[in-house]
């Protein structure tokens, strides 16, 4: 277990260094080795000797932005937070301030008791710097400290949205949503501390800290209970049980929970009583049967991670170092009966050192950010049902056709399909635009076809013209064409359309102009996948 830690810390660690280093070059070579001196006598624990020295440098350098932070820092450490306040003051003048002295300044001011004014310091900080996760969490702090969970919530939420690998936000999620009636968010963040923390080795005891809540919000909310010979199982993983649906009822929205409880619950038919194993199993299950059959439904990093994983081979050590410090004889119990548990165990640790947990703005573990669909704003084909609906979404047409030629291909992929679907109903009811398609290149290739379609859609709307032209067609086909390429790994390219990609610019440009002008007899429209 110990080796997988170092692997996994080793993989992601974080690197702090102090703010505005470049003044020291304003410095003269002994007034920095004295600031060095201080620097190396406050990491062995002499901030008031270091201080001696930084209070002369600032006499000898009252604008040194490092010598003013270093010294702000002393105080912090000596406890003494008035002067510590005093100086953040000063640091915020500076041209060269981060977010750091907003931090450092409310910290003080809230250990002081004074919280309004911390929370105005921090909001202070935020306009200057609204990308700071770290002063959204320490209002989040403050928050949950005076039980207002809703606004520890909101401010937690808030600091993965602007930075979502911040650890803490994550691990005061987990925690206040253990305390609710949606253990499953609770779940969902745990796992997400549980690694993001790896990647900073003070937040280790954090780390166990969240392996152990994660193994007992499932034991708490998994019951097996035996009638006669069957065994039923029970969940409590949310109260959610409304599932919701447009007025038209063409669009549904499946709430992750419901989804969730309602995978467990299948991935844990046949399991007669609840252990680590029988838990593993039935994630395992889940994830599976999610990416079946809801593929680009959700879009929550910790999924995504837990199918890289399964797809992966390394499902079980993974599961087993996910859990260990909630049941840790299951994973001593798991290196003595199983022979391959060490080598599994390192294989694991080298896959994550290239493939660590690194979730992104656009895809976050987050409550308000889950379903893809609404976050790329995805109209219904209903509501493109005429001419003058289309004319109303013309510019949702565009958007969207890039995403889509934008996208990796996925024929199991929910949003590429329901984008597709929507391109597909504009087109077709569009007064805006014609689609004409020809025997041409790509005319052996589906796919191609519709990354043509796309394309046309793209220049069409791009370029306000109804009759793309010749011009339209060798954008489409160029266009396409490079969708074709850039997948070719999960797609066949027909012979044709390979011939094409080789040919030089004027070759494909003289092949296009005879392509483009083979009369068309009908208008073909392809159907969605």
């Amino acid at each position: 277990m110990k080796k997988l830690l170092l692997l996994l810390i080793l993989a992601a660690t974080v690197v702090f260094t102090s703010p505005a280093q470049t003044d020291r070059k304003d410095m003269s070579e002994a007034a920095v080795a004295r600031l060095d001196k201080a620097v190396t006598l406050m990491d062995n624990g002499m901030a008031e000797t270091a201080l001696e020295i930084l209070e002369n440098l600032d006499k000898e350098y009252p604008d040194n932005y490092t010598v003013l932070y270093e010294m702000c820092y002393a105080h912090s450490v000596m406890g003494n937070l008035k002067r510590v306040v005093e100086l953040c003051k000063r640091l915020e003048k500076h041209p060269a301030a981060d977010f750091q002295v907003y931090h450092m300044e409310g910290n003080a001011l809230d250990n002081m008791g004074k919280r309004k004014e911390a929370i105005k310091t921090y909001n202070r900080g935020l306009e200057r710097f609204p990308d700071a996760a770290l002063l959204y969490v320490e209002q989040g702090t403050i928050a949950q400290n005076e039980k207002d969970y809703d606004k520890a919530v909101e401010m937690f939420e808030k600091a993965i949205e602007v930075q979502p690998e911040q650890p803490s936000a994550y691990y005061n999620l987990a925690r206040l949503f253990a305390m609710s009636t949606e253990p499953f968010w609770a779940i969902m963040y745990a796992e997400a501390a549980r690694l993001l923390s790896m990647n900073y080795d003070f937040y280790l005891d954090r780390s166990d800290e969240m392996s152990s809540l994660l193994y007992d919000l499932y034991k708490e909310n998994i019951h097996f209970t035996t009638q006669g010979d069957s065994t039923i199982v029970h969940t409590t993983l949310t109260k959610m049980n409304t599932i919701e649906f447009s007025q038209d009822t063409s669009t549904m929205v499946l709430p992750l929970p419901i989804a969730f409880e309602n995978g467990m619950l299948f991935g844990l038919a046949g399991e007669k009583e609840f252990t680590l194993q029988s838990l593993i199993n039935a994630r395992g299950r889940f994830i599976d049967e999610l990416y079946k059959a809801l593929n680009g439904y959700y879009d929550v990093s910790i999924l995504d991670f837990q199918r890289q994983v399964r797809q992966s081979g390394h499902w079980q050590a993974y599961n087993m170092f996910l859990m260990c410090e909630g049941d840790s004889e299951a994973y001593k119990n798991w290196f003595k009966t199983d022979s391959t548990a060490e080598a599994q165990t390192d294989a694991f640790a080298k896959w994550y050192q290239d493939h660590p947990f690194l979730p992104t703005v656009q895809t976050p573990t987050l409550r308000t950010k889950t379903y893809k669909t609404a976050n790329l704003g995805v109209p219904s084909r209903n509501d493109v049902s005429s001419a003058k609906d289309c004319r109303k979404y013309s510019a949702d047409a565009l958007r969207l056709a890039r995403w889509w030629l934008d996208q990796p291909f996925d024929s199991t992929s929910y949003v590429q399909e329901r984008v597709q679907n929507f391109l597909f109903g504009w087109m077709i009811n569009s007064d805006e635009i014609m689609i004409e398609l020809r025997d041409c290149c790509l005319a052996d290739s589906d796919v191609g076809m519709i990354a043509m379609i796309m394309a046309m859609i793209e220049y069409g709307v791009e370029h306000k013209v109804k009759n793309l032209g010749e011009e339209g067609f060798k954008y489409a086909v160029k266009r396409a064409m490079a969708y074709l390429d850039k997948n070719r790994t999960v797609i066949d390219v027909p012979e044709r359309a390979e011939q094409a990609m080789k040919m030089s610019p004027n070759e494909l440009d003289q092949l296009l102009h005879k392509e483009y002008n083979i009369p068309v007899e009908t208008r073909e429209v392809v159907k969605p996948r």
